[in-house]
């Protein structure tokens, strides 16, 4: 929700820029390192939390959501990066593209998700639900590699320093969720909640090498 507000925010200004091919390509991979700088330690953060976080809000009888909640976060994941591009697309007058991308997500998504429900249940559907969404992801930047000539290289290369906070913080709040204390109880629960995301938020947005130092 934080990123696709931000997206469609962004189409104005994009369009004053669709005569310039170089800076619609500045344009897209800034607010694409935006995008994932603000929303992927928030998908991340919500996975490896999963358990307390479940466990406080919804109380001990969701247990089964946890494993649920985690796989599903490769699609939020997947939405992050691939929000940024719709909006693109758009601007570059090919909506039919976003369109042939939607239709693929919801019949492939949709069948696949019955048939893995049915030999594996919940988590079946959850898997297949993911995979879908990292399978159009990959189907997304072909597009977007093709259209406007943006490289995997520059997409790398607006994202790398992101995704390495990402691993830091992941590092760190899954050392702490290991050495924190078991319990029930929802306040020791929301106490090491509070700790993870108090450890993790700062995190995830120090440039990696500086964030070694502090965790060393």
């Amino acid at each position: 929700e934080i990123v696709c507000s931000r997206g469609r925010a962004a189409v104005p200004g994009r369009s004053a820029r669709e005569k310039e091919p170089p800076a619609m390509g500045r344009t897209f991979l800034d607010a694409l390192s935006l995008s994932v700088m603000r929303a992927l330690p928030l998908g991340v953060g919500i996975a490896l939390t999963a358990d307390p976080l479940v466990r406080v809000a919804m109380g001990p009888k969701w247990g089964e959501a946890i494993p649920v909640m985690q796989i599903l976060a490769i699609v939020g994941i997947a939405r992050v990066v691939t929000s940024n591009s719709d909006a693109h697309l758009l601007v570059l007058n090919l909506p039919h593209l976003t369109t042939v991308l939607a239709c693929f997500g919801a019949v492939v998504g949709v069948l696949s998700m019955l048939w893995a429900a049915s030999i594996w249940g919940l988590i079946g559907a959850a898997w297949a639900t993911s995979a879908t969404a990292a399978f159009q992801l990959l189907l997304n930047y072909a597009i977007i590699w093709r259209a406007t000539g943006i490289s995997p290289a520059a997409v790398g290369a607006a994202l790398w320093r992101s995704v390495a906070a990402c691993l830091v913080m992941s590092g760190a709040v899954l050392a702490l969720l290991d050495l924190w204390p078991r319990t029930d109880a929802t306040f020791g629960l929301f106490l090491g909640l509070c700790c993870c995301s108090g450890l993790g938020a700062p995190l995830s947005v120090v440039p990696p090498p500086l964030a070694w130092p502090l965790l060393w």
